[in-house]
Formats: C-alpha cells, sequence, structure tokens
C-alpha cells in the first residue's frame, strides 16, 4: 500500500472584537487562532461558551443534513468528538500504509476532520504554515510574526533541523507556547499553565533559540518517531492521525486555565464536545461545500473576553471540498461520544464577572495555498500542511452584543493543502488560455530561415552547458570536494561564458551584414518576422531572475533565452539539491543524493537534444508535427523523439531506485513514468524516503505545458519523488524548448509568470 501523500488544511477567522480595556493579565500563550499582529501575540483563544467564568462547558458538534457525503460523515465525526473528549496524547499518532486502512489515493476524512475542529475550538498551527507567506519547508518555522523588519527571519541553525530549538529566528515574535522546564512539545508538565508554559523566549532552557514544534523531522530528532501535532498544517494521502499528539493536548489543557492562566482558580473550565446529528443548530458545523474551500478549512468567527487578550469562538464552520478520494471510516473509537442528554452544566464559583463585548469588523481571510513541511524517520512518511489563518483586525467600537460576523473567502487555490498525485482525483484548478498557434507556415527569406535554425541550436547548446555546469558543482559539494553554494566561482565564469557564446551564435546568425545585432540593419531580420513576441515571456517561480524585458533586435533574443533557460535550471537545481540534509560521501544516503541530482539532470539534456533533433526535422520540412508526438506516424521525427525521451526517463527511474530503495535497489511503489507506462514497485518498505533525503514536502506550484498535470503534489515517498522530478522538469524543458521556436509552437500558458 503506498504511502501518504500531503494535503493542505485551512482555518479562516471571520473577525474578532475590540472589549473594553482593563488591567493587563500576565499572559504566555502558545499557538491559538487570532493570535498575531492586528490582536497581539499574547491572545489566548477558548471555545464557544466560556465567559471568563469557571464552567463545564458543552461544545456541540453536527453534520449538515443537506451535505454532500453526510451520512459518511457522521462515524468519523462521533470519532472525532471522542478523541477531543478524551484529550489523550499518543506517540506514535501516524498510522502509514499497510499499518492503517485507507487506500494509497485516499485522504482519511477523520483525520482531516481532527485538525479542523482543532481550530473550531481555538487552536491555531503550530508552524509558521501557508499563512505566512512563506514556500517549501519553511512553513514548518515555529509559528510567529514577522518582527519589526517585516521579513521573516528563517535559519535553521546548526543541526539542519527546521521548527528545532537552534533555528535563529532574528527580531521574529513567538506565538508558540513551549514547555519551560525542556522545550520539547512531545512531553507535557503535570500542570499546565503559565507556571509551566511560555511563549516568551527569555523563558528557553539554557542553548535554546527559540521555541521548538511538534513538526515530524523534530519528533525523530528528539525520539519521537512517528510522531507529529495534529495541528501542524498539512494531511497526507494514505495516512491516519486520528489521535492527538501531546502538544495539542497542552495547549488545549493551556486555555482551560482561564482568563489567569493559573491552573485551579475559578475561572478554570472543563469542555465536553456532544455530537447533535444532522442539523446545522449546533456550534461547529461540517458540511461539503466547494464554494468555501479548495480542500478543507475551519471558518471561525470570534468576541473579545474583557481583558483584551482572550478570545472565544463565537461562530464555526468546517467546510471540505468534495474534489478528493476521501475515506469516511465507519469503525467506532474504543471511546464513549457524549450525548447531548451528557451535557455537564455545573457552574464554579467566579471571583470576577466578565462581559464579553464585541464588534464583528470582518477582516481580511485568506487562502491556504499548497505548501508543505517535511520531516520524518526512515519509517515515517514525510509531510507538510498548510492552512490559511488570516489575521482579523480590531474594531474600537464596543457593543452591548458580540455580533460575530463568520466572513470566508473561498479557497480558489488548486492545490491548497493537498495536492493529486498524477494518479489521483485531481483538484480543481484554474486553466490558463492557451495562446493561438503560431503561423508557422509563412515563408521567410533564407537569412531568417538560417537565423531561425541557429538560434534554436545555440539555445540547446548553451541550456546543456548550462545545466552540465551546475551539475558538476553540485555534485562536488557532495563528495566534498567543494564547499559551494553552487554556483562557486569557476561554475559562475563557465555559465558566464556559455552567455557570450551564445549571444556570439545568435549574432553571426541573425545580425546581418555585419553580424551585429542591433547595428546596421541591412539583412537583419526582427524578432516579430522571427515569430518572437514583444517581450520575454518569463518563467513561473523565477525568483530574482526578471526575464519579461523587451525584445528589439536579436540580442535581447539571446538574453530572453539565457535568463528564461538559467531560471529553468535553477528551479531544477533548487528541487534536487536546495535542501538536501548532510551526508557522509561514503554512505548510501549520500549516493543517493547524488544520483538523484544526475539522474534528473542527464533526463533533461537528453529529452532537450530529441527536441532539438525533432524540430531541426521539422524546419527541413520532413514533418509537420509538435514536437514530440507519440502518436506520430510510426518512423516520423515526433514519434521518434518521444520513444527516445521515454527510454531516458526510464533510465532515470531505475538509476535513482538503484540508488535509493534500499537493499532490494528497487523503489517499494508504483511509478508512473512520463509515457504512462509504469515502472513496479516492490511492495518492501527499504527505501530512502524524502524526508531523509531532505527533498521538498511538496512539489513546486507548475503545470506541464499544454494541459499536462500540475506538479505541486506532496512528496511523501521516494515514488513521489521521482514522479515530482519528472514532472518539473517536463515544465522547465518544454518551456524552454518552446521559447526557441516560435515559428512552431506558441509559448505555452503554463509558462507565463
Amino acid at each position: 500500500m503506498r504511502p501518504p501523500t500531503r494535503h493542505r488544511c485551512a482555518c479562516v477567522l471571520a473577525a474578532i472584537v475590540a472589549a473594553t480595556p482593563t488591567a493587563p493579565v500576565r499572559v504566555h500563550a502558545g499557538s491559538f487562532i487570532f493570535a498575531g499582529e492586528a490582536n497581539g501575540a499574547n491572545v489566548v483563544t477558548h471555545p464557544a461558551g466560556y465567559t471568563g467564568v469557571g464552567a463545564a462547558l458543552s461544545v456541540t458538534v453536527c453534520v449538515d443534513p443537506t451535505s454532500a457525503n453526510a451520512a459518511s460523515m457522521e462515524q468519523p465525526v462521533r470519532n472525532v468528538v471522542a478523541a477531543w473528549n478524551a484529550l489523550a496524547p499518543a506517540s506514535p499518532n501516524l498510522i502509514l500504509g499497510a499499518g492503517n486502512d485507507i487506500a494509497s489515493n485516499q485522504i482519511d476524512f477523520e483525520s482531516t476532520a481532527l485538525h479542523e475542529v482543532g481550530h473550531c475550538l481555538g487552536l491555531g498551527h503550530p508552524n509558521l504554515s501557508t499563512e505566512s507567506g512563506l514556500t517549501g519547508n519553511d512553513q514548518n518555522y515555529t509559528k510567529s510574526t514577522n518582527g519589526a523588519d517585516d521579513v521573516f527571519d528563517v535559519d535553521d541553525g546548526a543541526d539542519d533541523v527546521i521548527g528545532s530549538s537552534d533555528d535563529a529566528r532574528g527580531d521574529d515574535v513567538n506565538l508558540h507556547w513551549f514547555r519551560t522546564s525542556n522545550d520539547d512539545p512531545f512531553t507535557m508538565a503535570s500542570v499546565v499553565d503559565a507556571t509551566t508554559y511560555s511563549r516568551n523566549v527569555a523563558d528557553l532552557p539554557t542553548g535554546h533559540l527559540f521555541p521548538t514544534n511538534a513538526d515530524r523531522t523534530v519528533a525523530s530528532l528528539l525520539g519521537h518517531p512517528n510522531t507529529e501535532a495534529v495541528m501542524q498544517q498539512g494531511a497526507f494521502f494514505d495516512e491516519d492521525q486520528r489521535r492527538l499528539a501531546t502538544d495539542d493536548v497542552a495547549t488545549f489543557r493551556l486555555a482551560m486555565s482561564g482568563l489567569d492562566l493559573a491552573a485551579g482558580t475559578s475561572d478554570d473550565y472543563t469542555v465536553t464536545l456532544a455530537y447533535a446529528g444532522l442539523t446545522t443548530s449546533c456550534n461547529i458545523v461540517l458540511d461539503f461545500d466547494d464554494a468555501q474551500t479548495g480542500f478543507a478549512q475551519c471558518n471561525a468567527g470570534g468576541a473579545f473576553l474583557v481583558n483584551g487578550q482572550h478570545v472565544v469562538v463565537t461562530s464555526a464552520t468546517v467546510y471540505f471540498n468534495t474534489g478528493y478520494n476521501w475515506f469516511f471510516n465507519t469503525v467506532p473509537v474504543a471511546t464513549p461520544t457524549p450525548t447531548l442528554s451528557a451535557t455537564p452544566t455545573t457552574t464554579l464559583t467566579a471571583t470576577r464577572t466578565v462581559t464579553p463585548t464585541a464588534t464583528a469588523t470582518p477582516t481580511a481571510t485568506t487562502t491556504a495555498s499548497p505548501i508543505t513541511t517535511t520531516t520524518g524517520t526512515p519509517t515515517l512518511t514525510p509531510s507538510a500542511t498548510p492552512s490559511g489563518t488570516p489575521t482579523p483586525t480590531l474594531s474600537a467600537t464596543p457593543t452591548t452584543t458580540p455580533t460575530p460576523t463568520p466572513t470566508v473567502t473561498p479557497t480558489p487555490t488548486p492545490s491548497l493543502t493537498a495536492t493529486a498525485t498524477a494518479t489521483s482525483t485531481p483538484t480543481p484548478r484554474a486553466i490558463c488560455t492557451p495562446a493561438p498557434p503560431p503561423l508557422g507556415g509563412q515563408p521567410v527569406g533564407p537569412g531568417a530561415a538560417k537565423c531561425r535554425t541557429s538560434i534554436a541550436k545555440a539555445a540547446s547548446k548553451f541550456l546543456a552547458a548550462h545545466s552540465r555546469t551546475i551539475e558538476r558543482c553540485e555534485q562536488a559539494v557532495l563528495k566534498g570536494a567543494s564547499a559551494g553554494p553552487c554556483p562557486d566561482m569557476t561554475a559562475s565564469g563557465a555559465i558566464a561564458a556559455a552567455k557570450a557564446k551564445l549571444a556570439r551564435s545568435i549574432a553571426r546568425a541573425c545580425g546581418g551584414e555585419d553580424k551585429t545585432c542591433g547595428g546596421d540593419p541591412t539583412g537583419e531580420a526582427l524578432p516579430a518576422a522571427l515569430g518572437w513576441p514583444a517581450a520575454c515571456p518569463g518563467l513561473p517561480n523565477a525568483g530574482a531572475l526578471e526575464c519579461s524585458t523587451a525584445i528589439s533586435d536579436c540580442s535581447d533574443i539571446a538574453a530572453c533565452i539565457t535568463c528564461v533557460g538559467g531560471a529553468a535550471v535553477e528551479q531544477a537545481r533548487a528541487l534536487a539539491y536546495g535542501s538536501l540534509v548532510d551526508s557522509d560521501p561514503a554512505q548510501a544516503l549520500n549516493r543517493c543524493q547524488r544520483t538523484i541530482g544526475a539522474a534528473n539532470a542527464r533526463f533533461a539534456v537528453a529529452k532537450e537534444q530529441q527536441l532539438r533533433k525533432c524540430w531541426e526535422a521539422r524546419a527541413a520540412g520532413k514533418h509537420a508535427d509538435v514536437c514530440p508526438n507519440a502518436a506520430a506516424a510510426d518512423g516520423m521525427p515526433a514519434r521518434k523523439a518521444a520513444r527516445q525521451i521515454a527510454k531516458a526517463d526510464a533510465k532515470r527511474v531505475a538509476a535513482i531506485c538503484r540508488a535509493c530503495g534500499g537493499g532490494d535497489r528497487l523503489c517499494d511503489d508504483d511509478i508512473v513514468r512520463l509515457d504512462g507506462e509504469a515502472s513496479a514497485g516492490s511492495g518492501a518498505s527499504d527505501d530512502f524516503l524524502p524526508s531523509v533525503i531532505g527533498f521538498p514536502a511538496l512539489c513546486p506550484e507548475l503545470q506541464v505545458p499544454d494541459g499536462g498535470p500540475f506538479c505541486d503534489r506532496p512528496v511523501a515517498t521516494l515514488a513521489d519523488l521521482v514522479e515530482c522530478a519528472a514532472c518539473v522538469t517536463e515544465h522547465e524543458v518544454l518551456c524552454v524548448d518552446r521559447l526557441r521556436v516560435p515559428q512552431f509552437a506558441a509559448y505555452p500558458c503554463e509558462c507565463a509568470p
């Protein structure tokens, strides 16, 4: 059974309200919704019904009877209610692959609902998650605001583990509670309140730079494998996480110590969840509504309690998207679920009277986008978790009646908190509109024809030289022969020489009689006549490389190719090498890491060369196909190119599986290659996992040109890694390939920034 693939969960906060100011209360809070720059770092959020007076609260949970899957939702929701009522931490709490009853292409509804109901009860993400605006593994740093410089300072420290105690976070303001005695979120003090937990980094144990969060990689580092906080943003395919971790329980118990955050005083409360059945008359409603979310989210509203540092949830609805293959657990958990008749009503003697006042001021809601944070041991499937938590702003206009306004912005991100794999149910996404096909049949003079051919050939040589230079540099770093980073001085010089050679080649072929682009115009073909656009089209996620400059002569064509081509090579480099864990060059892990980079680079060059040959044959009038084309007539260059590319991809897959597939030198799971054929998995469980290798937990947010698959799928297994690398390589190679032959194929809309 194939191990999990990560999805995203979101929490959208509607609004919270301002209260009459009172004397400040010392608060050391943890990861709670509504805490942040707008409302204050110290905000602690409490479940519906809390007024600041000690009580036994009852929070009702129900399923919208008109919802899709309403009947199937009931048992998992009952189990979620039981899990939160038990407040019993489990380690490990991740049940993967053959250990659970979930198919490889399914997402466990119960696990996702457990996370979202946690938001509806007031808990936030322990990690920065998608609402930070950071991407990839950076989202797994411990929850904080970005400080006075408005930039998240993310440095994973000497241990290279994101979210652990040696992270150097600059002036980021911590929002995460931690156990002051040991800063270990996988252990819990017998008394949970402000005497044993703090938000103040000055209270950290000696040698700790920032609070540790309950990510699965951090768990492995601390000796708690296969464990992660349920509230850590993210969910996987084929993963059962139906039990809370210590971090979840401790945060909830901290809130239950009341306004004074002192356990055992009169403002403490207890919470019992009660399943109310198929209805919408309850505190937390669960529903399927594709207009509200791209995956799953809790839309919560809240009101401040009297001291301005405590918020109570006033409304909460959990939405799920139907576009996923959800698994609905039918097995009741052992812990009985309380029914409405069992709702406790005892009220403790209060020492103060609290008047909740509220002004419902809706504020920006966010759209959670796919992102992941990897972590895990070799027996664990890595994961990452995005969940958008917008920051409500305060209104200074108090009212006598709390008026929550659950305002929600639908989540249009197709890869939100969950990105389907090629074989999974696709996420609904916005599809770009292709450009019209070029008028490739228009005749051009011999000078222009020669120019076009030279551009395509020179671009091919430049891309191969750039790619191989970067590859040599990164391989030297992995072997311990170079300190890096890449490109180092030697590599930068080689790349500069390749750029200059490209420019010279294009100028000689396209620069007219003086062989100079933009010089004497005699005999020089204008870019528009060659089919080139007025501006360089660029590439998605190009980072610091801004490629969209004007194209007025052939030197601009050369500059566009070097910019877009360089961006493509850099994205491929970052994927293969950007997050690798340190390893000994003599170890199998190091060989695995080197092979992943080398095999993908070799495949990219091989594919690019086959495409060049195919387009050269078309320029010579030998065929009229788009390259490559497996459906072309037998013997045609486009079909031959497709066949050779498929062989190169099969070699790539085999090489990575040999180096990273453990003792049997085979990948554990089936791999769907680019030609649609499958490389059979061994069914074993000895692969190096992406989290161990140091590969991103979510594939980049790209789509293969011409309406191909989306790449931004979770990467939890070696098979996922292989397929992700193929998808990204397809995108990069095809984009650059189409750039150089505008007379034959329009630049794909999927390649536009």
